[in-house]
């Protein structure tokens, strides 16, 4: 083997694993488990529940021992951490967006406290993605195709479009200015932040 190749290689090192997890099992659930270089967040067996813990110390999780976990009064279907804040974590929950601020406290144990709600979803808030440029812009949607960019300081809406097709997924593209949202259909629609308006569907 020609030895300049190996430069290039990469070697992971698995510095160990997380065991005992019981993650939710709802079927319109997108991401069950969110995670940062200080943080690991999972969404629990009866979907009610988020299990917050140090996401550099690998263990058996005990649900009546994690780092923190909040008892939510309804489901929650998906998870996020901030890019720009790796102390916001983002739930949707229900129609729903919940932002939390993980703190620690004077025991250096970790406590969520909610940050903020965005209420202005028509159904169930099924997809988070944060704009990859931006702090002040958020896009979350629902499955039947409402799409929301709004401000997660303020919690104030940039826009909303109405696309009424159930979705499979959303995302930003690498600059921050277009959204891709894939349906069930099988159709892509690209929406333009910048005139709030679809550009391609």
């Amino acid at each position: 083997m020609n030895v300049s190749k190996l430069k290039n290689l990469q070697v992971f090192d698995k510095k160990g694993k997380f065991t005992n997890c019981s993650l939710g099992t709802l079927q319109d659930s997108n991401r069950l488990i969110a995670v940062n270089k200080k943080y690991l967040a999972m969404i629990w067996e009866n979907n009610k529940k988020l299990i917050v813990m140090d996401s550099s110390k690998p263990m058996k999780v005990d649900e009546k021992n994690p780092y923190f976990n909040y008892q939510c009064q309804d489901n929650v279907l998906d998870l996020e951490f901030s890019p720009f804040n790796d102390n916001i974590l983002t739930s949707s929950i229900n129609r729903s967006v919940v932002l939390w601020n993980i703190e620690e406290n004077e025991a250096k144990k970790s406590i969520l406290k909610e940050k903020g709600t965005y209420k202005n979803h028509w159904n169930k808030a099924l997809f988070l993605n944060y704009n990859p440029l931006l702090s002040n812009m958020i896009c979350s949607s629902s499955f039947i195709g409402d799409i929301h960019v709004w401000d997660p300081n303020t919690l104030q809406s940039h826009i909303e479009i109405p696309l009424k097709k159930n979705l499979t997924n959303v995302c930003w593209n690498p600059n921050g200015s277009l959204i891709g949202a894939s349906t069930k259909d099988k159709f892509m629609n690209i929406i333009d932040v910048r005139s709030k308006s679809i550009c391609y569907q």
